[in-house]
């Protein structure tokens, strides 16, 4: 009888540190995956914002509007799409992917 119980509570524990392993393999997993959207550019950061000194830039992530404008907010040139939460172009776009994976700060002069 005591034996039985003994063996109850061991399988008991080891299924609480199964399940605790595997919730800490998914948080993992949603870290991994937030990085890589960062990475790719389909997540923005507050980082990324604050890095946003343009004053396009910022116009057009204050307007929040649904449709891409043709026109890249940074520079001018032909926008392929909203990356880092404005319409920008590939140029813009790795710029602001570099600086941000090596933390770089910029000011205005």
């Amino acid at each position: 009888m005591k034996m039985t119980t003994t063996v109850a509570a061991a399988a008991t524990i080891i299924t609480n540190i199964i399940i605790i392993i595997i919730i800490i393999i998914i948080i993992i997993i949603i870290i991994i995956i937030n990085k890589y959207l960062q990475y790719c550019g389909l997540f923005s950061t507050d980082t990324e914002l604050q890095m946003a000194g343009n004053s396009n830039l910022h116009a057009s992530l204050q307007a929040g509007s649904g449709t891409i404008s043709q026109q890249c907010a940074i520079c001018g040139d032909r926008a392929t799409g909203k990356h880092y939460g404005a319409a920008s172009c590939d140029g813009c776009k790795g710029f602001f992917r570099r600086s941000v994976r090596k933390n770089h700060l910029y000011t205005c002069r």
